[in-house]
């Protein structure tokens, strides 16, 4: 068999070392060498054992190995988790996907339902005090809700602009 493009690329990368000095270094069997060098493919985490003990890029190592190819290799950025994807996401598409999740569903202060259980209003799950901290409203409820409120306040005589909390 003739050698690989991987076995060449290790004997490029480890100079004049013996096959023993470089199976050291990397962390694996020797024997791997003699199979390399009859042509057989590296295990990819022999490939990356290899790249780390000589301080080379892994994702070259892996391309020499035949792993990954080079157009793989390109990537420049690997987006990974919601935190990851939100610091790349651009400003207009944030304040769009916040405007559309604001219209759909409207959450209010807990303090706020403290008033809402006065006036009869019933949140989405039927209850008037919703859950134990936020209750959630669509923006048709909401404007229910101000109405309601509003009316309230004209009944009792109470005025607190737009600040909905029970005076003390």
């Amino acid at each position: 068999m003739e050698e690989t493009q991987w076995y060449r690329y290790v004997r490029r990368i480890s100079g004049d070392a013996k096959a023993t000095e470089i199976a050291d270094r990397a962390g694996f069997d020797k024997s791997a060498l003699t199979r390399w060098k009859q042509g057989l493919s590296p295990d990819p985490l022999f490939v990356v054992k290899f790249a780390r003990a000589y301080g080379r890029p892994i994702v070259e190592a892996l391309v020499e190995a035949g792993v990954i190819t080079e157009t793989e290799a390109a990537v420049k950025e690997v987006r990974v988790g919601a935190e990851e994807a939100l610091r790349l996401a651009q400003d207009e598409a944030l304040i769009d996907e916040l405007r559309d999740r604001l219209l759909n569903r409207i959450y209010v202060p807990e303090w706020s339902l403290t008033s809402i259980e006065d006036s009869g209003i019933v949140g989405p799950d039927g209850d008037t005090a919703g859950n134990d901290e936020l209750g959630v409203f669509t923006a048709d409820e909401l404007k229910e809700r101000d109405l309601r409120l509003a009316a309230l306040r004209d009944q009792k005589g109470t005025t607190h602009g737009n600040d909905a909390r029970p005076r003390p």
